[in-house]
Order: C-alpha cells, then sequence, then structure tokens
C-alpha cells in the first residue's frame, strides 16, 4: 500500500525527479517544519541510500516501508502542510487525482483531496506501524430531501458547500440565506448574553452591563454583537440540516459536535484566569484550533467554519455544560 500510494503521488507532484529521492522529498511534506530547536527540520530518511529508497518506492527485493521510520513520522505529522502542497495542484490535476483515487475505493473532490490524501498517508504509516491497523476512511451520509435530492448516499468526505450550495455526489442544492441577527435578544438568547455580560462584569468589576446597557460599552459591545453572529452561524447550519438531511440521524451528529468541542475546550475552560471575559477569550480561540473529526457535520468541506465552532460553545453554554464563564464550577 505504501508503494502503491507514493507512486500515485509521483505521478502529481513527481516532476521527472529520481524515484527514490521523491520517497524522501514526499515524507518532508508530510513532517513538520523546525520542531527541534537544534537542527533545521527532521526527516528520518534523509540518512537513507537512493537505491533503498527506491525500493520502498517500487516494492522491489521485498522491501516494505519500515516500521521503525513509519513510527517516527507519525510522531512529527503536519496533514495540514501535506494537504495545502496538494492543493496547489491544478483544478484539472486536482480531478485526475480525485479519479485516481476512486480506482483505490478513496472518495475525494476538489475541495478537500489534499485533505483526505493526508489522512490517507497517515493511514498508511499506521499500517506499516501496526500490520493488523485497518485502513478506514469517512462515514457514508445519507441525504434525505425528497424535493431536492431524494435519497443519496455518499462517503461524507465527497460532501462540500461552496457558495451557498450543497453538493451532494452528482446532486445540489441551495441552503437557505444566511440568518440576520435580530436588534434585539431573542427569547433562546437569553441565558448565553446573559452569561457573556456576566464575563464582561467580572473583567469591570461591577454589576452595570446587561443585554441592554451593554451598547454604552464599545469594548464589549463588539465582542456581544460577534458572538451573536457566531451563534447565528450554527443555528443556520442547524437548520440546513434539519431542511436538507434525515433529522434523526443529525441530530446525533449534532451533539456529537457539541460533545467534541467540549472534550476539546474543558482543559482551557477550566484553567485559571483573572477574570470571566479572559475565559471567554481563550475558550473561543481554542474551539477554533481544537480537532473536530468524528461529526460528520465537521466533515463537509465549507459547512463548519470558526464562526460555527465558536458558536457551538453557546449552544453548550445555553444547554449547561458550560454553567459560567466566570463561576466555573457553578451548578
Amino acid at each position: 500500500m505504501f508503494k502503491d500510494f507514493v507512486q500515485l503521488m509521483y505521478t502529481f507532484l513527481g516532476g521527472g525527479a529520481n524515484q527514490g529521492e521523491f520517497v524522501a522529498d514526499l515524507v518532508e511534506e508530510f513532517v513538520e517544519d523546525d520542531f527541534d530547536e537544534n537542527s533545521d527540520g527532521y526527516n528520518p530518511l534523509s540518512n537513507t541510500s537512493v537505491v533503498t529508497l527506491g525500493q520502498y518506492f517500487s516494492g522491489t527485493d521485498g522491501r516494505d516501508f519500515p516500521k521503525k521510520h513509519a513510527s517516527a513520522i507519525l510522531q512529527h505529522t503536519d496533514k495540514g502542510k501535506f494537504a495545502s502542497r496538494i492543493d496547489k495542484l491544478t483544478t484539472d490535476a486536482l480531478q485526475s487525482l480525485c479519479t485516481e483515487l476512486g480506482k483505490f475505493g478513496v472518495s475525494a473532490s476538489v475541495m478537500n483531496v489534499g485533505t483526505v490524501c493526508a489522512d490517507l498517508f497517515e493511514q498508511i504509516l499506521m499500517k506499516c506501524v501496526n500490520k493488523n491497523h485497518i485502513i478506514a476512511f469517512q462515514k457514508t451520509v445519507q441525504m434525505e430531501a425528497s424535493q431536492e435530492i431524494g435519497v443519496v448516499k455518499v462517503p461524507v468526505n465527497t460532501v462540500y458547500v461552496k457558495d451557498g450550495i450543497l453538493h451532494v455526489g452528482d446532486k445540489t442544492v441551495r441552503l437557505s440565506d444566511k440568518l440576520t441577527v435580530p436588534e434585539y435578544v431573542a427569547t433562546d438568547e437569553t441565558t448565553y448574553t446573559s452569561k457573556l455580560c456576566e464575563a464582561y462584569n467580572d473583567a469591570e468589576g461591577s454589576q452595570l452591563i446587561t443585554t441592554v446597557t451593554v451598547a454604552g460599552y464599545p469594548k464589549y459591545n463588539r465582542n456581544f454583537s460577534e458572538q451573536r453572529i457566531n451563534y447565528y452561524s450554527i443555528i443556520y447550519v442547524i437548520e440546513n440540516l434539519r431542511n436538507k438531511f434525515c433529522i434523526d440521524e443529525w441530530s446525533e451528529e449534532l451533539e456529537l459536535l457539541k460533545e467534541e468541542t467540549y472534550d476539546g475546550i474543558s482543559d482551557v475552560y477550566l484553567d485559571d484566569y483573572a477574570h470571566g471575559f479572559e475565559r471567554l477569550k481563550a475558550v473561543l480561540i481554542q474551539a477554533v484550533n481544537a480537532p473536530i473529526t468524528k461529526s460528520m457535520i465537521a466533515n463537509i468541506s465549507g459547512l463548519i467554519s470558526s464562526r460555527e465552532r465558536k458558536g457551538v460553545c453557546h449552544l453548550l453554554v445555553n444547554e449547561g455544560k458550560i454553567s459560567s464563564w466566570v463561576n466555573v464550577y457553578e451548578q
């Protein structure tokens, strides 16, 4: 499987380079830069002869990719870097790459093929470390919207949103218009917005800031407005899921998204801060950066951005999972 992958990548990235040297170059693209302060980078294949690298490329002489090399690479991966390298290919090349991946049973679209290749490389290296490792890909998603899509079953990592249009296999459907944040706080916003004001007051040492008076505090009003946009961004996603997908299945996926988000932010949330506003800001940054992969919702390219990730935090506040930005152990 390793040789199949590097040979496929060579077709699109090789540029006529020596095949053995390409193996080392491909690994270079997959490992993080300058993680060792005592070196200029790291590549476990840097001292491997070109002849041996060529055998890894072709699989000749029984040369499987060594477990020790695969293990070393997996400790220092940078999948985003690798995906970016793939994504720099022309659109025609990306489409061809998707076609070639399909021959191996791997589904990808032009929008996510870089990420798919990075995930695939990681899975192959895991297989090199543990022969019993099963290379697994994304779950299949069932779309149910009888008037617009019908019932379509495709791998979820091929589904994407672009310019307000949802692409599912060879089907497309336009999503609803973005929600407009109302001028006044709605009933369903009262919990998370009151907790925001509690955080602002904690920073100011006052009790004067409310959802009504926050407009008089430019620093906090700007944050307040941003958080309301974030909240309505995730509500927009939820409403589209309800209208375009099977509601029972997506309710479960939404719960999984919230659960994984909390798992990703909990350590930061429970840390010590000077005041609640600092905690709020730290948690929202973490929400954007924490890996979210388990829910199918998060695996639809173009659906969940930084705003939606932050908005999930406000859903957690509304539900009591995040009890307060000030008194974190408050029940």
